[in-house]
């Protein structure tokens, strides 16, 4: 036979219907391989979470992304992961121990919000997402509240609404919103920077979220700055509030380079290089010349002046050229020959009147050294004494040094606890050693202290909190710059410009000789000491003690033979041993199934523990009460009374809770009077040790059982 030839079929060639069904057979059953495959992923998927005890449905939109990565390559479209997890971001709630500032659990609820909002968690699954978030004193409130509004029949939380008002309601101060308001309506710049303030100034206005024009936030946010600022910014043109902020900056900026950068002093011009030219040297002179008046303080002749007036200031005795507030330009060559100009304030010299200002009188915080007024005529103290002075701060007159040595405003311990003055945490804290003897002083607080100085000299300053032996309040360097004070040394002065008022300080004398005069530990004064006295003091006053011997008047004979015969009646001394049974008892009823109380002995200081100790033995020794051994136990203290002797009282508030209270009839008031309407002699009973004339129901002893440190009594 023949060989045939195997014929090869062409690609080109279309397949017959046998090869395309061929085909579709493949495919159906790849298809249902792949199918069966998803089925045993599910069915395996669903066997580990019913294992974990998870729902099928329920997905943890916080699971790790690499744990299903497979999955969902494998299954794209079933939707597990989240689409926000394909950034590789991972997101979670952070814990909360319930132990946070109030704005931190703000900002925690913030966060909480946000994460859900980026998770796309459902409603229904958002309180159990943040309840296992909660940890420590927040995971036990949270278990106590469902436990208690289940108690009470009240329905679950289930929304984070509720949920979130709740946690409000425990965690946030109620007057948290009212303190926010309060801060930013009394906030000041203070010692802050303006970047500082501004900073802090936005915070607050977020935190209050308060809606309001913008001129008002702009005028709030003026009212805080410094007034050497706020003048400033005042005067310049600004449109929106971050205009001002930029303005209140650069005007703080160009004022510390002022007061750091001073070019020339105030003695005329000086030129370096070469010769200037006829103008401005006469210029020169003629400036120099009108200068000199004005600075050695020359008279001129009033009549000559009165006639003169300056159309610059309306004002009389002086013409246009002639202005005494001018500003001062002084010309200095530079290697870039550009003008360089000093300016003075006109402030220093529109003083309107001048104002010596000695120390307060009044009662002192503590006893000190003696401070007189310096007003004397006599000055021999001056050069021995620095400079001391009193002041007044919130109703008390403080005593008060200023110190140029001092780089720092310090203000005693004393003075802060005796006024209750508020102090914050400092935020540069240091130390100091030569304030007080002995190891070297903390500085780690500051206070804000306002006082005053005469009538009319107020001022508020920061000052570092200190304890300080020699003054209350020590004004330093930075008192001094602020204030640009002047000292005169020979007067032991110190004198400034405050709001348009020269200012004088004259310090007080400091009466050295105090102790000498009054001597250690001695009250009395010789002739000689008590005129030296006399001279310095124009006032004496003489302090008189007069004794007060209370007299007791005799007992009449007759009342006197009356308790004779009733002594035992009226006897001196509690009797020993216990009363006779009466038909009258005292019952104690306790109400059925209530847990009876065991308290423990108060502490108390050993003194105390000796003196009711004492007691208990009198009252043992006279038979009144006996050692216990009942499952009742309340403890016993001690009273002080008015003549300085104690009393043994019973805390028996335990037992009177579960007491059932007595039914008898009290008589009213108004029928005892009615009674009592005639007499003028009415009986009196000292019960010096309770309640001794009457039995205790026999039974009921053990309910009156209280307890000391040395044992159990009834």
């Amino acid at each position: 036979m023949a060989n045939r030839r195997r014929r090869v079929p062409d690609v080109n060639v279309a397949p017959t219907e046998r090869d395309l069904r061929d085909v579709e057979m493949d495919e159906l059953k790849r298809q249902v391989q792949q199918l069966q495959q998803r089925l045993e992923h599910l069915q395996a998927r669903n066997r580990d979470e019913t294992r974990h005890g998870l729902d099928v449905g329920e997905v943890n939109p916080f699971h790790d992304k690499d744990s299903d990565l497979s999955t969902e390559r494998a299954f794209p479209r079933l939707g597990w992961r989240n689409r926000f997890e394909d950034y590789g971001v991972k997101v979670d709630i952070p814990d909360f121990e319930g132990q946070m500032h109030p704005e931190d659990f703000i900002d925690w609820l913030a966060i909480v919000e946000r994460v859900f909002d980026f998770k796309n968690i459902s409603e229904e699954k958002k309180v159990k997402l943040v309840a296992i978030k909660l940890e420590k004193h927040a995971s036990v409130w949270w278990e106590n509240l469902k436990r208690r509004r289940e108690r009470e029949g009240k329905r679950r939380i289930v929304t984070w609404e509720k949920m979130k008002r709740e946690l409000k309601k425990k965690f946030l101060p109620a007057s948290y919103k009212q303190d926010i308001f309060s801060r930013l309506y009394n906030f000041k710049q203070e010692e802050l920077t303006v970047e500082k303030y501004t900073a802090e100034f936005e915070h607050l206005m977020m935190k209050c979220d308060i809606v309001e024009p913008e001129e008002q936030t702009i005028a709030r946010y003026l009212g805080g700055l410094r007034s050497e600022i706020r003048n400033v910014v005042q005067l310049q043109p600004y449109w929106t509030f971050e205009d001002v902020c930029k303005l209140a900056i650069r005007v703080e900026k160009q004022s510390k380079e002022k007061s750091t950068h001073k070019i020339l002093g105030r003695d005329g011009v000086s030129n370096r290089g070469s010769a200037p030219t006829s103008k401005s040297s006469s210029t020169s002179k003629a400036s120099s010349s009108k200068a000199t008046p004005a600075q050695g303080g020359t008279s001129r002749n009033t009549s000559s002046t009165i006639s003169k007036q300056c159309f610059k200031c309306r004002g009389f005795g002086h013409i246009a050229s002639e202005y005494p507030n001018r500003k001062i330009i002084s010309l200095v060559e530079e290697a870039n020959d550009e003008p360089v100009y000093d300016t003075y304030d006109d402030e220093e010299n529109e003083v309107e009147q001048e104002k010596v200002t000695y120390g307060d009188q009044g009662k002192t915080l503590v006893v000190q050294r003696i401070l007189k007024s310096a007003h004397v005529e006599d000055d021999k103290w001056l050069p021995h004494n620095i400079f001391h002075t009193r002041c007044t701060s919130h109703g008390k007159v403080c005593t008060v040094i200023i110190d140029s040595g001092s780089c720092e405003n310090v203000i005693s311990t004393t003075m802060v606890e005796k006024l209750h003055l508020k102090v914050e945490p400092h935020p540069d804290p240091y130390k100091l050693s030569w304030l007080k003897k002995g190891n070297d002083v903390h500085v780690n607080k500051r206070c804000l202290v306002q006082f005053s100085i005469g009538t009319h000299y107020k001022d508020e300053i920061m000052c570092d909190v200190a304890p300080m032996d020699a003054c209350h309040l020590l004004l330093g360097r930075p008192w001094l710059y602020d204030r640009r004070v002047i000292y005169d040394g020979f007067k032991n002065t110190y004198s400034f410009v405050k709001e348009g008022v020269k200012i004088i300080l004259a310090p007080c004398r400091m009466d050295n000789k105090s102790n000498a005069v009054m001597g250690e530990g001695s009250f009395y004064l010789s002739k000689s000491q008590f005129l030296q006295v006399m001279d310095r003091f124009s006032k004496a006053y003489a302090l008189v003690l007069l004794e007060e011997n209370e007299e007791r008047g005799d007992i009449p004979p007759v009342v006197k033979s009356l308790l004779e015969e009733f002594r035992d009646v009226v006897p001196d001394e509690i009797p020993s041993g216990l009363p006779p049974m009466r038909d009258m008892q005292h019952h104690i009823g306790l109400v059925p199934e209530v847990a009876i109380p065991s308290k423990a002995a108060y502490r108390m200081s050993p003194k105390e523990h000796e003196e009711l100790q004492c007691q208990v033995d009198e009252l043992l020794h006279k038979g009144l009460i006996r050692e216990s051994l009942s499952p009742c136990a309340v403890p016993a203290l001690l009273v002080p009374k008015k003549d300085g002797s104690w009393r043994m009282c019973i805390d028996s508030r335990a037992v009177n809770k579960i007491t059932i209270k007595y039914r008898f009839p009290i008589p009213r008031l108004d029928d005892l009077l009615d009674q009592l309407h005639g007499a003028s002699v009415f009986s009196k009973i000292d019960l010096r040790s309770e309640y001794h004339q009457i039995r205790m129901h026999p039974g009921d002893e053990w309910k009156t059982a209280f307890k000391t440190r040395y044992g159990l009594y009834e």
